[in-house]
């Protein structure tokens, strides 16, 4: 009964995926019949015949875009089917059709917009697909392992080309209308798309599961994973594009307002900005009140509290002259003006974050977009004309101007840290005439730990070109065998590795003054020898938190000694101790931390973290799965401790 109720559970679930499949079938036709049409001259569910021709109008409109999302999604899955193995081509071009789906449909709706031939919009796109595959070439053949400034380019890349999609074909003067309409036609396109994908991905996920439960075949996970790269990738891309206005220049006449936009924005998103400024205000009183500096993390706040509500007046402003929405202008001419302290406390924030730490990207894109926030208030306050387009192109120029040369984010934040380093450096007397001499003299756990960042921080972000030649040791010779891989480039020597040339000790983010901590790890595949033992215990934990506790043979117990170095072992009958052993675990400590360093190793071989001790009338060995430790003053102690503990008695 039990296996029929799951047949029939399944099987529900199996007519429930063909049901919503029928109802997406249908909300998707006629969706195309909706938006390729201007009139939408058919509420009628259309014909195969009808979809087909639908969807390869919207093949011959956006050629290049529809075979960029396929292309992407074979990449995707090649990706996903090999769990990652020998992606670093197949990364780069990932990374290079995610660009090129913006990229083409700007293209394609500049040129509808501008009435070119369809010869030259051909042309236009070919361009662009060249732009593309020089922006592919120019990645490391490192993919996911090369320094993390290609993947944040990437992401500043993906902002501006959106941006320009919403931007480019409304460039000129006027049709101020005509360039809301369009965006808010793009804006409630991608909405619709995101859930039409998401309801045909969780249906066809469902009827995955079903066949793998009803007739035993095994899929994969990974098949999932696919099936969503393949939905998002084409079949998201193709359903959005089909959306996407045809007539732009008839955009400029439509009056027609989403209420559901309406009521969305008066009573979800002005109420949280409302929130958030009352929030804001209240910090900005207790700084003056307490003169104290703010902190740095309020400047993401006052920005996303700001982008907020620009939004918001974005989708209202069709309707703000009318006189039911007389709060609207009000609203808006306010909003600006209560701006101005918020935007000075962004700026101060940022300023004295940058002050203490030096410019990394975040900082960096904080910065520059609280001056693009700061600009966007005064114009806003003394421009008459008051034209919404500066917003998204006035970010989109400034997206593109970042992200290269030597006044971008990436240059200018390698510098700077740069800068804080060689400081460091000097002053520890490390950095001598340009080059690196070991440390003679004892560099403060601070300073140390500030050398350990920066190094860290140079090699993941960007790499360690900068550095180079401060070292007489080439430090990409040292890292070949950081990463095994056939690329073009070297991989450079592991920060810890880089530190350690300098003489210094190398200090993770999360280490304290009062200590320094290691944590070893046992290869619980290994063979343990136990020949000459009568009793194995599994798994026995001991701790700072929990010092003692009993075995349950022969009456044993063990207890942590109170300075944490050590390990006793008991035999006891009720109210007597018939025998111990005294286990030091500070030398073992030691070793591993001479040996492993700050590594955490979790395949140490099993007689490294072993030791036996004997007794009068019994012999122990404790074979350490997990071993913390804590290091300082050359003093070390033993904060946690798990084992298995053989027991055996002594042969006289």
């Amino acid at each position: 009964m039990v296996g029929a109720g799951r047949i029939d559970l399944l099987t529900g679930q199996t007519v429930l995926v063909v049901g919503k499949a029928r109802m997406l079938c249908y909300l998707f036709v006629t969706a195309q019949m909706r938006t390729t049409s201007d009139k939408g001259n058919s509420m009628n569910l259309p014909s195969v015949t009808q979809l087909t021709q639908q969807s390869a109008r919207t093949f011959l409109r956006f050629p290049f875009t529809i075979l960029d999302g396929v292309f992407g999604s074979v990449v995707s899955c090649i990706l996903i089917n090999n769990d990652g193995t020998d992606e670093k081509l197949l990364f780069n071009l990932l990374m290079t059709t995610a660009l090129g789906i913006p990229l083409f449909t700007t293209i394609v709706i500049v040129a509808e917009k501008k009435k070119w031939s369809r010869a030259m919009n051909l042309l236009a796109q070919s361009i662009g697909a060249l732009l593309l595959a020089a922006y592919m070439m120019s990645l490391p053949g490192e993919g996911a392992y090369s320094p993390s400034v290609h993947v944040i380019r990437f992401f500043v890349f993906v902002v501006a080309l959106h941006l320009l999609v919403a931007s480019a074909p409304f460039a000129g003067k006027g049709e101020i209308n005509g360039f809301w309409q369009y965006n808010k036609a793009l804006f409630l396109r991608f909405l619709t798309a995101v859930l039409y994908s998401g309801v045909l991905y969780t249906g066809l996920a469902i009827a995955l599961s079903s066949i793998d439960h009803l007739f035993s075949i095994d899929i994969s996970g990974r098949r999932y994973f696919q099936l969503w790269s393949i939905i998002s990738g084409v079949f998201n891309t193709w359903f959005f594009l089909a959306g996407v206005p045809g007539d732009l220049d008839a955009l400029d006449g439509q009056t027609e307002y989403p209420k559901g936009l309406k009521i969305f924005t008066q009573y979800i998103l002005i109420p949280l900005v409302i929130v958030y400024l009352v929030i804001l205000y209240a910090y900005e009183v207790k700084i003056l009140a307490e003169w104290n500096w703010p902190k740095g993390w309020v400047a993401n706040l006052v920005l996303g509290f700001s982008i907020t509500g620009i939004l918001s007046l974005l989708l209202v402003y069709p309707i703000r002259d009318r006189v039911e929405n007389v709060w609207i202008r009000t609203f808006s001419k306010w909003y600006y003006i209560v701006l101005v302290p918020l935007v000075g406390l962004l700026l101060l924030a940022i300023w004295r974050r940058i002050s203490d730490y030096g410019i990394t990207e975040n900082r960096y894109f904080v910065l520059v977009l609280g001056f693009w926030l700061a600009g966007i208030v005064l114009y806003f306050l003394a421009s008459k004309v008051k034209n919404i387009k500066v917003i998204p192109m006035s970010l989109c120029v400034i997206a593109c101007m970042v992200s290269f040369g030597p006044w971008g984010a990436f240059s200018v934040s390698e510098q700077s840290q740069i800068g804080r380093l060689r400081n460091l450096l000097i002053k520890a007397k490390v950095l001598v005439d340009g080059k690196i001499q070991k440390a003679v003299e004892r560099v403060s756990f601070e300073d140390s730990k500030e050398v350990s960042s920066l190094i860290r921080y140079l090699s993941d972000v960007h790499d360690l070109d900068g550095i180079q030649p401060w070292f007489r040791e080439d430090l990409k010779s040292l890292g070949k065998g950081k990463i095994e891989s056939q690329t073009k480039n070297v991989h450079f020597a592991d920060p810890k590795v880089v530190v350690e040339l300098m003489g210094l000790e190398y200090f993770n983010q999360w280490e304290s003054s009062r200590g320094h901590s290691y944590q070893f790890s046992a290869n619980r595949q290994g063979v343990s020898n136990v020949k000459g033992f009568d009793q194995l215990i599994r798994s026995q934990h001991v701790g700072r938190w929990d010092t003692a506790k009993d075995l349950g043979i022969w009456g044993s117990h063990l207890r942590m000694d109170p300075d944490m170095r050590g390990l006793t072992i008991s035999v006891r009958v009720p109210d007597q101790v018939l025998d111990s052993v005294h286990i030091m675990l500070g030398p073992l400590a030691d070793s591993l931390i001479k040996e492993y360093g700050h590594t955490s190793p979790y395949n140490i071989p099993a007689e490294k973290m072993s030791i036996g001790q004997s007794g009068r009338t019994f012999k122990t060995k404790m074979c350490f799965l997990q071993l913390q430790a804590e290091r300082s003053d050359d003093s070390t102690k033993v904060q946690y401790i798990e084992a298995d503990i053989l027991l055996g008695t002594t042969t006289r």
